[in-house]
C-alpha cells in the first residue's frame, strides 16, 4: 500500500469505490475531476485518502471520473494517433519526434497526473504529428 508515496493504497481504494457505483456511474464515471469528492464520500475517516484530489494515474483517474467509455475513447485516440505516426515516421523527422513525445507522455501518465500545462502540448504534438503525416503523401 505504501508504494509510490501511498499511490497503491489510493488506487486500490478508488477501485473499491468504483465497484460500489450504480450502473450509470460505472459506465460514465463519478464526474470529471471529482476524485477528491469521491474520496470524501467513501473514505471520510481516512486522513491519507481525503488528501488525494487526483489518482496520480491518468488512466485510473479517467476510468473513475469519466468511466470506461471515456477512458477507452481517450486511449483509443492515443493508440490510433501513435499507430498513424509510427506508420509514416520515415517521411519526416517531425513525425518521429511527435510520436516519441506522445508515447513518452502516455507511459508517464501511468504514474502521474494530468498536468494542465502539459496535456494541451501533448494534444498539439499528436495533432501536428498526424497532420504532418498527411501532408507528406
Amino acid at each position: 500500500d505504501n508504494w509510490g508515496t501511498g499511490r497503491a493504497y489510493a488506487w486500490k481504494n478508488l477501485f473499491h469505490a468504483y465497484n460500489s457505483f450504480p450502473l450509470a456511474q460505472k459506465l460514465f464515471g463519478f464526474g470529471p475531476d471529482t476524485t477528491h469528492l469521491l474520496m470524501l464520500r467513501y473514505y471520510a475517516n481516512d486522513s491519507l485518502l481525503i488528501g488525494y484530489d487526483n489518482a496520480h494515474n491518468e488512466y485510473l483517474q479517467y476510468f473513475v471520473t469519466i468511466g470506461p467509455i471515456g477512458v477507452l475513447s481517450y486511449v483509443g485516440i492515443l493508440i490510433c494517433a501513435c499507430i498513424e505516426m509510427n506508420r509514416r515516421k520515415e517521411k519526416s523527422p517531425y513525425v518521429l519526434g511527435c510520436f516519441f513525445a506522445v508515447l513518452c507522455y502516455a507511459v508517464q501518465a501511468t504514474v502521474n497526473l494530468c498536468v494542465p500545462i502539459v496535456a494541451p502540448i501533448m494534444w498539439m504534438l499528436m495533432s501536428v504529428g498526424t497532420a504532418q503525416s498527411e501532408d507528406e503523401e
